[in-house]
């Protein structure tokens, strides 16, 4: 079995990033899935990315890999072919592998260009202006001139930037930054899988030993209790004092257990 890694990004513009990744991943031994290289499962009965969001949900890690364009809508989206390049609000097939990831809790590795982000900040120090070219554009009652980006084909880059933006992102330039931050981040994973394997080793151990005092315990309750009645008499209230005290010590006992299991854990 191998780990399988979702490539996420638009195709054109980073093509050459994906392939070099596809490269780099298979090279540690994981399973890439890109759908350039078949191996995303469509299904004929639906649209195709329905089908790329059906195979994320079966992968564990997922990069994604933001760049200046926004990409196609997906099924079911709002674009519409009249509407303006820079009024157009629809949510496109990447933003929607990542939604899918998100709900899916799996790792997510997030690369945005370096220029993209640099444009990003741009946006977001002048958003007011961006979000009022409409009104000023009905009431003057003619076209406003269009704002073009350097790096960036629809402002719909940035809002899509604006959910990612609260997770840890890494800018990049090269696509050898990406790997060296990979190469680091999988080592990463593997020593946490390491790490946790001799932390349940040892809550194992933990659980043994209270399972066995538990047993102990048990016998010496029994007997007590056996000793008890043939000492003081079962309808005797010192008899009964006796048992309700056994009871707060072992309750006592396990009730510290827990603790230090807890801890362990």
């Amino acid at each position: 079995m191998k780990p399988r890694i979702f490539v996420s990004s638009t195709y054109y513009d980073l093509k050459h990033v994906r392939e070099r990744l596809e490269h780099f991943i298979d090279n540690y031994g994981f399973e890439s899935v890109l759908f350039e290289s078949d191996k995303v499962t469509y299904e004929f009965d639906k649209p195709i990315d329905i089908s790329a969001y059906n195979e994320v949900k079966l992968c564990h890690v997922m990069i994604l890999i933001v760049g200046g364009r926004y990409g196609s809508s997906a099924t079911n989206g709002s674009l519409k072919d009249d509407i303006k390049k820079y009024e157009q609000d629809y949510i496109s097939v990447t933003r929607k592998e990542f939604e899918t990831a998100l709900e899916k809790n799996i790792p997510l590795f997030i690369f945005i260009e370096k220029n993209v982000l640099s444009e990003y900040r741009t946006f977001k120090e002048n958003q007011d202006f961006f979000e009022n070219m409409k009104d000023y554009e009905n009431k003057n009652d003619k076209k406003s001139a269009e704002f073009k980006f350097a790096h960036v084909d629809s402002v719909n880059v940035f809002k899509f930037i604006d959910l990612l933006i609260t997770k840890p992102i890494k800018s990049f330039e090269k696509i050898e930054q990406i790997e060296n931050y990979l190469q680091s981040q999988f080592a990463g994973l593997f020593y946490l899988y390491l790490d946790g394997l001799q932390k349940q080793k040892e809550v194992l151990k933990v659980l043994n030993s209270v399972e066995e005092l538990n047993n102990v315990t048990l016998r010496m309750n029994t007997m007590l209790t056996s000793v008890g009645e043939k000492i003081l008499g079962k309808d005797n209230q010192e008899y009964e004092e006796v048992i309700e005290e056994q009871f707060t010590i072992i309750s006592d006992f396990f009730v510290n257990n827990s603790m230090i299991f807890l801890l362990q854990k």
